[in-house]
């Protein structure tokens, strides 16, 4: 089969899937990700090749951009303290302790453990928040999930391009720092530039598609000029989304008559499709046989994430509980099971260059993370809320 054939059947099946999973109500990323797994035990559907570069482009700015732009800033503002505590020192710390698991249990070097730390810290909520809706649960708990997942998106992918230039090159502490801190502000300023701009653009503008268009166009422009300039895209194309969002609500006269009902289902779409992509594009890589090639160094990541997750939801948890953020224990336990890994860590897993020491055991690593969290945890999320007492109405905030 060629590779046209090939993706216009795992288009097809993806949307079969999704359909079904629907109708199930199962998570349809958790579908998506079985289905990746069983194709890739077939012989029939090639590998696309695709750079690692490409991959990023392709299908980072269309889940960054569709995530950022739903939110609502003004709520998520009114729990900041939680979702900068979570996002920034927690991914950090999630990072090294889920590492040092891996690195003390398989004997990997520090800098594949660490790699392997950053990757699998950024968390997907979405069939958290799926769950959530179909219970009523706990609002501002499934804002703090969704607005942390955001932002250890961008910090977590910022410290792997950290830790692999130092892993590939000369390393100083110092510079290496500096770099990452202009690499943070460069990028959120020259999405903050460009979302100004696209708002602008789009005020002025009475045409559905043409507003589309210009939307999309703001998602790569931001994340190509910021990369192309060693800044952070993924901040750039997060910043440009929020500034979007936020000023075409907040400004009545931005958004022609239903064009925001419009680019969330824009956005919507292309986010399905990068999802879709990434759980298939990783099943065909890893497959079954990559699994069962790594059983033991599988089990190890599942357990390095459980434990730096625990480690963000009782230690971080408990110091952010005593300095007066409400987080309740059952809210924690709550954090710790709905840290699911997703789309963007099998994004960063495949961004890793063919010929890198270890890469086919880190992607079985990786891709074993993702499926334990799906399949088990994101099952279970829905018992252990209801459980916990933790429910409520909860305002839709992403579909």
């Amino acid at each position: 089969m060629g590779e046209v054939e090939g993706v216009l059947v795992l288009l097809i099946a993806a949307a079969v899937v999704a359909v079904a999973a629907r109708a199930v109500r199962l998570p349809y990323t958790l579908a998506l990700l079985l289905l990746g797994l069983c194709l890739g035990s077939l012989p029939v559907i090639a590998t696309p090749a695709l750079s690692s570069e490409l991959i990023l482009l392709l299908f980072l700015p269309p889940l960054l951009f569709e995530a950022s732009f739903i939110l609502d800033l003004r709520q998520l503002w009114n729990i900041r303290a939680g979702v900068i505590a979570l996002a920034l020192p927690g991914v950090l710390l999630a990072m090294v302790v889920s590492g040092s698991v891996v690195h003390l249990v398989l004997g990997l070097p520090w800098a594949e453990s660490l790699l392997f730390g950053a990757m699998i810290a950024a968390t997907d909520p979405i069939a958290v928040l799926a769950t959530f809706r179909q219970l009523d649960a706990n609002p501002r708990l499934a804002l703090l999930l969704e607005g942390e997942s955001l932002f250890n998106d961008a910090v977590a992918l910022s410290l792997l391009v950290a830790v692999f230039n130092a892993v590939t090159g000369p390393f100083s502490f110092s510079a290496s720092a500096a770099g990452f801190v202009l690499s943070v502000v460069g990028g959120t300023a020259i999405g903050l530039a460009i979302g100004w701009v696209g708002h602008r653009l789009i005020a002025v503008i009475d045409e559905h598609l043409i507003e589309m268009t210009v939307s999309v166009a703001m998602a790569y422009a931001a994340f190509l000029a910021a990369e192309t300039l060693h800044l952070s895209g993924v901040l750039a194309t997060i910043a440009a989304a929020m500034t979007l969002g936020y000023l075409g609500r907040a400004r009545g006269w931005v958004f022609s008559d239903g064009s925001e009902r419009l680019l969330i289902g824009l956005w919507e779409f292309l986010a399905f499709i990068a999802n879709a992509a990434l759980f298939l594009l990783m099943g065909l890589t890893v497959h079954v046989a990559g699994l069962t090639k790594y059983p033991g160094a599988v089990l190890a990541g599942i357990a390095a994430a459980l434990v730096g997750r625990a480690v963000i939801a009782y230690a971080l948890g408990s110091l952010l509980a005593r300095s007066g953020f409400p987080l309740s224990r059952s809210e924690r336990h709550v954090v710790f099971w709905g840290g699911l890994r997703g789309a963007v860590a099998l994004a960063a897993a495949l961004s890793l260059p063919t010929g890198f020491p270890l890469r086919g055991q880190l992607l079985a690593m990786t891709y074993g993370a993702v499926l334990f969290t799906l399949l088990f945890q994101g099952l279970t999320i829905g018992p252990l809320v209801r459980r916990l007492g933790l429910l409520d109405t909860l305002p839709a905030s992403r579909t």
